[in-house]
């Protein structure tokens, strides 16, 4: 998403750039505008009008699924994406995951506790990850109070 300023009113604009994936057609329009103060769920519903599908998955920067609530400004002007892996209904919901890529997240700060993820068996690291300050134990699933009382 890039944003830029209409010369005509002060609401910020936000392109949005479209790129199927799965069996999702390709729309002819890829890029379109939409006003920041919009709530990402219009771009939900663009898309279900535009592709004649009733349920869609829809992700920001091919990293997460963002509540549909949210503004799609705020989406923009994200400093940083902490990926939801600390909490245990989001381990319960992943618990069958074996194979994840983490890529082109530019703002990832941390890399989640994916040691807790028990059936991962593939790990796909980009290059991508310059934002991202530290790796720590958590990383591997164990919690900095058993490193430091050397369990």
């Amino acid at each position: 998403m890039m944003a830029s300023e209409s010369p005509t009113s002060s609401i910020r604009k936000v392109v949005v750039h479209l790129r199927a994936t799965g069996d999702a057609p390709i729309l002819k329009q890829a890029k379109f505008k939409i006003a920041g103060t919009d709530k990402f769920a219009k771009v939900i519903d663009f898309l279900r009008r535009q592709l004649h599908r009733d349920t869609l998955f829809v992700y920001v920067n091919s990293a997460f699924s963002p509540n549909p609530d949210e503004l799609v400004i705020d989406l923009y002007n994200l400093e940083e994406w902490v990926l939801p892996f600390e909490r245990s209904d989001t381990l319960q919901i992943m618990s069958r995951l074996r194979i994840l890529t983490i890529s082109w997240a530019t703002k990832l700060k941390v890399l989640p506790a994916l040691g807790r993820l028990e059936s991962l068996e593939v790990l796909f690291i980009s290059s991508s990850l310059d934002s991202v300050k530290r790796i720590g134990p958590e990383f591997f699933g164990i919690s900095y109070d058993d490193v430091m009382n050397g369990r």
